[in-house]
């Protein structure tokens, strides 16, 4: 009888610790779950409030207590990627970040929050990478170029480099570029100056001959203007010797004066001309006896852009082919880095010779003309 009550508290026995081995697992369970959904809720939360750093952080913590789960390992490729994607941007690589952004965007079972972040990184990304590369062609073509074009230099002028990080690596060469331009500046000052203390020195020879003298020192140094007015502007940009002389001497002089007073630079002086003899600038006399091509018409492009661009909209972006219109001409598709997702303008070169772009509802806008 003894042996049998002997047995039985000893099966009571394992069983009471049985339960407790159980109770002990299952508590540990719990723990781990709550864990895990908290390290999950908090970096959903974080990525609601643009905290992509502790999001990933959270993220780590719930892989950890559920080493393998899809939808931490999920959550945290996509966080990872959006972080990645920023550093890069900041680091002035924008053609990785795209790369980087995509990577996240192909993430399977991830946060839907994380889905909408990421699309949005992405856009923002690629117009950065459109936009480097562009300026990185204008940059390097105007520095082989024998006298910078007015447009690239003052495009080049405008740029806060603290609020476009992704361009930093191109600082270097935009540098060089303004360099360049003043130095062309500087030599056309000194040239008109030494022309006006020569123009001096003739009026003080005869008095007798003032005034033929006044005139001949005026048209040597509006001479000198209009030579610099075309160095400074470009090949490209329409001005020419002979459209210059259209304009009196003693008018460019009075109007260098003006420009003299404000600090303005020779190129200043070819606008403003032109403002108000607008017959001296012609873009035919750079295309003079050339055909319409996908290669003439990029050109016109990049030479229209300053007059395409709209401040309430932003930079004008084009990361497109030219086509053709189906009529001989061709097209250039653009858009506004400020305006509305998808909205998208044409930049037209016609056979006729005209110029001019096409808005998202398709009402033309002229521009001038190639021929």
């Amino acid at each position: 009888m003894k042996t049998i009550f002997k047995t039985l508290g000893l099966t009571a026995l394992f069983t009471v610790i049985a339960i407790g081995l159980t109770a002990c697992r299952s508590n540990a369970q719990s723990s781990e779950n709550t864990g895990y959904d908290s390290s999950i809720s908090k970096g959903l939360n974080a990525v609601a409030e643009d905290e992509m750093d502790r999001a990933v952080t959270y993220f780590t913590n719930a892989l950890d207590q559920k080493p393998k789960d899809k939808k931490a390992t999920a959550y945290l490729k996509q966080a990872q990627s959006y972080v990645n994607t920023d550093k890069q941007l900041a680091d002035g690589n924008p053609e990785k970040a795209v790369k980087t952004v995509a990577q996240g965007m192909k993430v399977k079972h991830g946060a839907k929050s994380l889905d909408a972040k990421l699309s949005q990184l992405q856009k923002t990304t690629k117009a950065d990478w459109a936009e480097y590369q562009q300026l990185d062609k204008a940059i390097s073509a105007q520095l082989k170029a024998e006298a910078p074009a007015a447009a690239v230099v003052k495009k080049v002028q405008t740029i806060v480099w603290s609020e476009k990080p992704y361009l930093k690596r191109l600082k270097p060469n935009a540098e060089k570029l303004l360099q360049k331009a003043k130095n062309q500046r500087d030599q056309a000052a000194a040239f008109a100056s030494s022309q006006s203390n020569a123009t001096s020195t003739r009026k003080q020879a005869s008095a007798s001959s003032a005034s033929q003298k006044d005139d001949a020192a005026i048209h040597a140094t509006a001479e000198q203007l209009r030579q610099g007015i075309v160095d400074s502007m470009g090949p490209d940009s329409g001005y020419t010797m002979a459209g210059l002389e259209q304009v009196p001497d003693k008018v460019i002089v009075d109007k260098s004066h003006e420009g003299e007073a404000i600090g303005a630079d020779i190129g200043w002086l070819g606008v403003e001309l032109a403002k108000q003899y607008p017959q001296i600038k012609s873009n035919a006399t750079s295309t003079e006896g050339k055909t319409l091509t996908s290669e003439l018409t990029a050109q016109l492009f990049n030479q229209y852009v300053l007059q395409l661009e709209n401040p309430a909209l932003g930079d004008v972006m084009s990361d497109s082919d030219v086509e053709e219109t189906g009529a001989g001409g061709f097209k250039v598709k653009f858009w506004y880095k400020g305006d509305e997702p998808n909205t998208y303008y044409y930049f037209v070169a016609d056979v006729e010779g005209s110029i001019y772009y096409l808005d998202p509802e398709n009402q033309k806008t002229m521009l001038g003309h190639w021929k």
